[in-house]
């Protein structure tokens, strides 16, 4: 068989479907192709499938974590990338997203392209995938598209594309491929499709594969085409305040001041306290508080040395918002909250628990001793009762139920019956 009847046959294969092709590597050798057949080690598989286009999902992230990924595969380790990312994922600094904030630095979206097939068309052009993109798209093999969805009235719709001169280039991508699952993750922030796209713009992202080769037809409806839709918004960030509008905290350590905003999660934001009265004069400072997956960040700051009542004003530095959009807000310290939590109250509780005991345990030692020894029963029933019946008292504190002798729950009356009956056992004994 000789090359061309080979590629011939392969293209056949290619339009009818998926088929497991056994090759013989012995028979590659030269040798006798029954005998290499009835040897089973020498037969190896392979699976041709039809390509195809199948997906796009979109998610948002910082410039740091772009770069940090970015890093990772530039020393050749597309894995350790794709890694990265789903890592950002699980930590919450990788989300998917329907919207992205514009600001002095811009969120950056990350086109999930699900699309098989396409390696080997890209590693033709260049080893750099965002260099082979452009390529590609600048010989109309595919195209990435940025079409505006909600143009004002009697307006044409605002479109980026990237290649053929336009306003998307290698240079604004990122690309990290996924062999594993056949998905191409583009890193394309806001400001790099276009510094014209403002707050409320929305856009519909197209990827489409249009190489006839690709795609088995030179038919325009035959384009495989994926998308998704992307709303652009002005970054905003604010603090929690109180009914007073003013941010609150304790004269206390580890005082959280708190706020929310529309950034990507992960992004950093750095607070700064800085005391309104020239006398106090303190300023404090939390940097590298990071958003949260549902926008909310946190800083720490210790209040213990400033006194209550004091007043303060707090802001956001170098945030992503517009310069001028820096959050701030009036402060004040209020004083410590008591918690509820108080050791020594639980110790009289204790001792209260004790003095009930002893009452009960006691009387029970005096009834038996007045049964079995007048002598123990006399010292058990009143030297103890009296003692622990004081302990009682601690914890009683039922007015009119104690006596001031100390034998809580009788009274006199029944203390003078108790000595009579000590002075009739000593008269008994005398005789």
């Amino acid at each position: 068989m000789n090359q061309d009847s080979t590629a011939q046959g392969l293209s056949t294969l290619l339009d009818t479907g998926d088929y497991d092709i056994s090759v013989s590597s012995t028979a590659l050798d030269g040798e006798d192709a029954t005998a290499a057949l009835e040897n089973e080690s020498d037969i190896g598989s392979l699976i041709i499938s039809e390509r195809s286009t199948d997906d796009m999902q979109l998610w948002r992230t910082t410039a740091d974590v772009r770069d940090d990924v970015v890093d990772v595969q530039s020393d050749e380790n597309a894995s350790a990338a794709v890694g990265a990312i789903t890592s950002g994922v699980e930590d919450g600094v990788v989300t998917e997203t329907d919207t992205a904030a514009l600001g002095e630095t811009d969120d950056v979206i990350v086109h999930q392209i699900s699309a098989s097939g396409l390696e080997g068309a890209l590693e033709s052009v260049d080893d750099d995938y965002s260099v082979a993109l452009e390529a590609l798209a600048d010989n109309d093999d595919i195209a990435l598209n940025f079409t505006e969805e909600n143009p004002g009235a009697n307006q044409e719709a605002e479109e980026f594309q990237l290649g053929a001169g336009e306003d998307v280039t290698a240079d604004d991508l990122d690309v990290v491929y996924d062999d594993a699952n056949g998905d191409y993750y583009v890193f394309l922030s806001a400001g790099d499709i276009s510094s014209d796209i403002e707050d409320g713009d929305e856009y519909e992202v197209d990827f489409t594969v249009k190489n006839e080769e690709l795609i088995d037809s030179d038919d325009e409806d035959d384009y495989e085409t994926v998308n998704s839709t992307i709303g652009f918004e002005d970054a905003e960030i604010s603090f929690d305040l109180n009914d007073d509008d003013e941010v609150e905290v304790e004269n206390a350590e580890n005082q959280s001041i708190t706020g929310t905003t529309n950034v990507a999660p992960g992004t950093d934001i750095d607070v700064r306290v800085r005391s309104e009265d020239a006398e106090t004069n303190f300023i404090k400072n939390s940097e590298d508080n990071a958003v949260t997956a549902d926008g909310m960040f946190s800083s720490q700051f210790d209040f213990s040395e400033e006194s209550v009542n004091d007043t303060f004003t707090v802001q956001t530095r170098k945030t992503p918002a517009p310069s001028d959009d820096e959050a701030e807000a009036d402060g004040v310290i209020i004083e410590q909250v008591d918690d509820g939590t108080d050791g020594e109250d639980g110790e009289d509780g204790e001792d209260g628990e004790d003095g009930d005991d002893g009452n009960v345990t006691d009387g029970e030692d005096g009834d038996d001793g007045n049964v079995t020894d007048g002598d123990d029963g006399t010292d058990d029933g009143t030297d103890d009762g009296t003692d622990d019946g004081s302990d009682g008292n601690d914890t009683d504190g039922d007015d009119g139920g104690d006596s001031e002798d100390g034998t809580p729950g009788f009274g006199a009356i029944v203390a003078l019956v108790a000595l009579i009956a000590a002075a009739l056992l000593a008269t008994r004994r005398n005789e």
